[in-house]
């Protein structure tokens, strides 16, 4: 998986983590771990601790996007989850 899609996934369960959308977050968290080995897992996981740590991510216009996605289809992308 590359560096991209990792960062993706991040800012994604930054955001859910944020909306207290918390089941939204555990099917991400499953999803990641199927599909990204042990050391991409690790690293997203620093990736979102220094999301929290700072909010340089908050300014990002693709933050800002996947916030807008969740907010308004969060129901739709847990429903893909779950089933694919």
């Amino acid at each position: 998986m590359s560096y991209s899609l990792i960062k993706i996934l991040s800012i994604t369960i930054y955001v859910a983590e944020n909306q207290n959308k918390k089941i939204l977050v555990s099917l991400l968290h499953d999803y990641t771990k199927t599909h990204i080995n042990k050391k991409q897992y690790i690293f997203l996981q620093m990736l979102i601790k220094s999301y929290k740590e700072s909010d340089v991510v908050k300014k990002n216009t693709f933050y800002k996007i996947i916030d807008n996605y969740i907010q308004h289809f969060g129901p739709r992308l847990c429903k893909y989850l779950l089933y694919n």
